[in-house]
């Protein structure tokens, strides 16, 4: 009878959350992590010969035995996937108050989808996901809790069609008990490559060819959230499902998946109720038209021991599909998604992630650094400039005001920063210490591109006088991160496009320009969309036809005035109310017109003013150039306007370029050129005075000139056939350059 009590109690428990839970592990705050500053060796072998093993018992089942099996011999477990879930456990009796973590070592897991929870008698749980390439996984046990030990039990919630396959099944090795972690059995994932970095590409030119890029949300990004003291918001899987003033959680599934974001700000664990992120789904992403991809990564919830060691399953996860991109081709943001999130613990505890915050700054510090040694540690020599690193994503401020749980910039006005003063100081100094952690890791991260956000990665501060750039060892390397969804929602539904909206993008995107692009540090909008999600649009009473033809009149203007003032831009997809790619058939959730009209504006908004700021041309060698990318040319016609406005370089005996397809060193026909400011002349180039038949230069003449040259139709085929133009040049800056019609 107590046995279908207990069974009872936890099938409520388990159909009731939808394996929601929240991840309180600030018990861990009590520990004291060892000195960060520098990568850490392999810890000892943990001497856990005092283990206390629990004999494996009979398992029931959820619902009824058909949708599972356990077979004793083998200690062979499966379960069928489900809507819902399907779980299996068994029942016992341990009191581990002399241990720290329960240890399951297991083997065989055929699909990264199972949860490990190990239950309390009250009815709060701990418990962690399982990896199919691991051996082992740690649950550290409530400490307030630990001597009323009553279940295990094993569960999986996702669909078959979510899934990949009709089950998942795991051989059960041991169930232990232990005092320390022995991570000393998993090996960390070194990166020994060495792959050429293309040092002439400017910054400006990387972003360019970021063009429009989709930004990859909900996959290696998920994790868990803590609960606030009500119990009103969890996420999933990792660790004590209890609040700190010990409150049970209060979940509700229906609530959970219709938040705003997915899952209460679309963070939960990889497999969830998008699938696995496959190859198949960059190929697609690539397919589509995009450029780049941003893979988006939280890495706190897979910190397992004091050192900071990221799980190295985990790494070699995330390695995984940086791979699949790189072989692409595609350009690649690598970043570090989401270790501050809403439900922070206040004060931060060991590896809770960072908060922006004085009273946080030490340990925010501790854990930044040694995550990316961590990464640095496994991109660099292989990979070349196609890999970027983004330091942080949406970096904001973190509080114990229940009613203002994160600190979002205030906008009271377009660009507003008012009273983020100390806060986006503190994150200049985070910023400095990943640029100077990555710099120092040496090979090619010593020159990497690296990205980095304005305060909450808001376009708001875009133009913040209290933002700094950190300096950097590497010149011209940095970037900057915005973040944009431009119509919003309300109780009364959504806020409509109108010309004021559009003016708007206008005012950011060239407060960016004048900020940063002009000054040749390109601006990246690194997430941008608007919520799409059917069922999401039906509880605001939306219309959906009229809806999608104001989202794509919206996003179509966004992205062609970010391509004008030379921002490029990602469009970010959650797999839920911002889905761009269909996750179980590849299929663009819009269609695939919807993404090539976006691609196709922000090309034309890059053709309309091909922002090249600043290029400096050596005055020691003429071989240095610059160039402008093919892709940016589509439908230049014999009418086409090339203007260029030029600068002297101080010091230069004299200053003179080049025009030329990308694959030649011959000018283009180059008839004529009209000055409109300062003086210029068009010259034969010569050797000596003697014609050496690599066409015509422009002569600056004066100390600076604007100069325009009509393009012939020989020109255009010349261009289109050798993929672009290229400028060659000496003692010449490029303070701009423009395309018109």
């Amino acid at each position: 009878m107590k046995r279908k009590f207990l069974f009872l109690v936890f099938a409520i428990l388990f159909l009731g959350a939808g394996f929601f839970t929240s991840c309180n592990n600030s018990s861990n705050s009590d520990d004291e992590p060892e000195s960060p500053s520098t990568p850490s060796s392999p810890d000892s072998p943990a001497d856990n010969s005092d283990a206390l093993e629990v004999t494996l018992g009979d398992f029931y089942f959820w619902n009824d035995a058909s949708k599972g099996s356990y077979d004793s011999s083998t200690k062979r477990l499966t379960l069928k996937n489900g809507d819902g879930g399907n779980g299996a456990g068994f029942s016992f009796k341990a009191d581990a108050s002399s241990y720290k973590y329960a240890l399951l070592s297991y083997e065989n897991l055929d699909l990264s989808n199972e949860n490990f929870r190990l239950a309390y008698s009250n009815g709060t749980y701990s418990e962690v996901y399982l990896y199919k390439n691991a051996t082992e996984a740690y649950i550290e046990l409530d400490a307030d809790r630990k001597s009323e030990i009553t279940n295990i039990n094993f569960m999986t919630r996702q669909s078959e069609k979510q899934a990949g396959k009709e089950t998942v099944s795991i051989t059960i090795k041991k169930l232990q008990f232990v005092k320390e972690k022995n991570s000393a059995s998993k090996t960390a994932v070194v990166d020994s490559g060495s792959k050429t970095f293309d040092d002439s590409i400017t910054a400006l030119e990387l972003s360019d060819k970021i063009a429009l890029g989709y930004s990859l949300g909900c996959g290696l990004n998920r994790a868990p959230f803590y609960n606030d003291k009500n119990g009103r918001k969890s996420g999933y899987g990792f660790q004590n499902n209890y609040s700190k003033d010990d409150v049970p959680l209060l979940m509700n599934l229906e609530e959970q998946k219709t938040a705003l974001g997915n899952q209460a700000g679309g963070m939960a664990l990889e497999l969830d109720d998008n699938p696995l992120v496959t190859k198949a789904l960059i190929d697609s992403a690539k397919a589509k038209g995009f450029k780049s991809i941003r893979i988006c990564v939280t890495w706190y919830p897979h910190i397992i021991d004091k050192n900071y060691t990221i799980d190295p399953d985990f790494m070699a996860r995330v390695k995984e599909v940086v791979d699949w991109a790189v072989s692409d081709g595609l350009y690649v943001i690598l970043n570090e998604h989401h270790s501050v999130h809403a439900y922070c613990p206040i004060p931060l505890g060991y590896s809770d992630g960072y908060n922006l915050t004085a009273e946080d700054k030490t340990e925010s510090e501790n854990y930044l650094r040694r995550v990316y040694e961590q990464i640095c540690a496994v991109f660099n020599g292989s990979y070349d400039e196609h890999l970027i690193f983004e330091t942080l994503n949406e970096p904001r401020i973190m509080t114990a005001d229940d009613s203002k749980p994160q600190v979002w910039p205030p906008r009271r006005s377009l660009l507003d920063d008012t009273g983020l003063q100390e806060a986006t100081e503190i994150l200049n100094g985070y910023n400095k210490l990943i640029l100077d952690t990555i710099r120092k890791s040496g090979g090619n991260n010593a020159k990497r591109f690296v990205m980095i956000p304005t305060y909450a990665t808001d376009y708001s501060t875009v133009a913040s006088e209290y933002l700094k750039l950190p300096a950097d060892s590497a010149s011209g390397k940095l970037m900057v991160a915005i973040h944009w969804y431009p119509l919003e929602f309300y109780d009364s539904g959504r806020s409509p496009y109108s010309d004021s909206k559009k003016q708007e993008f206008e005012t950011v995107f060239k407060a960016a320009y004048d900020r940063f692009i002009s000054k040749g540090v390109p601006v990246t909008i690194t997430e941008f969309g608007i919520e799409n999600n059917k069922d999401y649009l039906a509880k605001y009473n939306v219309n959906i036809s009229s809806d999608y033809t104001e989202r794509l009149n919206c996003l179509s203007d966004f992205c062609e005035i970010a391509g004008k003032y030379g921002l490029s831009a990602m469009a970010w997809d959650d797999g839920g109310v911002h889905a761009v790619i269909n996750r179980f058939d590849y299929t663009a959730y819009d269609g695939d017109d919807f993404i090539a009209k976006l691609i196709s504006a922000w090309n034309t908004g890059r053709k309309s003013n091909l922002v090249l700021v600043p290029v400096e041309l050596s005055t020691e060698d003429w071989s240095k150039s610059c160039e402008i990318s093919g892709e940016l040319l589509n439908g230049i016609s014999s009418s086409s306007v090339l203007k260029l406005t030029l600068e002297k370089i101080s010091g230069a005996g004299y200053s003179v370029i080049r025009i030329c397809p990308e694959n030649s060193d011959v000018s283009l026909d180059m008839s004529s050129i009209s000055v409109s400011s300062g003086t210029a002349s068009l010259i034969e180039s010569s050797n000596n005075g003697v014609s050496d038949g690599r066409g015509k230069n422009i002569t600056l003449d004066s100390d600076s000139a604007v100069v325009q040259y009509t393009l012939s139709a020989s020109d255009c085929t010349k261009i289109k056939n050798a993929g672009g133009i290229k400028i060659f040049g000496y003692g010449v800056k490029i303070k701009g350059a423009e395309l018109s019609e």
